[in-house]
């Protein structure tokens, strides 16, 4: 007897990070793991790729937030990496900076405990 398909099913997030992990952490093949699920091949497929791609949040199941690894088809590596570059530099100004106020502090402290 042949399974039919049910439209409009919904899979828990947890029941779809289960499917991936059986595709790509046990190695077992795309089209075994979708039979025995009882979920098409495609729709299987799909899972697999916004997990891949990093839509779908591994921990989770759901939708992932933006990173940059999702970002990339729409952005180009030279945008990325002038944002990391930039990024690279406002650390750099916040370590400075903090250790300047650090020395203020210091500094100020050292003068107000002077005897007049």
């Amino acid at each position: 007897m042949k399974k039919t398909a049910i439209k409009n099913t919904h899979y828990t997030p947890e029941f779809r990070v289960q499917a991936y992990r059986l595709v790509i952490d046990e190695k077992v093949g795309q089209a075994k793991v979708a039979e025995d699920l009882g979920i098409s091949s495609k729709t299987l497929g799909g899972w697999v790729a916004k997990f891949r791609n990093g839509q779908w949040n591994l921990k989770t199941g759901e939708t992932a937030q933006p990173t940059e690894n999702n970002l990339k088809s729409t952005r180009s590596k030279d945008e990325l990496s002038n944002e990391r570059r930039e990024i690279l530099e406002l650390q750099k100004q916040n370590r400075r900076l903090t250790m300047e106020r650090e020395i203020l502090k210091k500094a100020m402290a050292y003068f107000v405990d002077l005897p007049r």
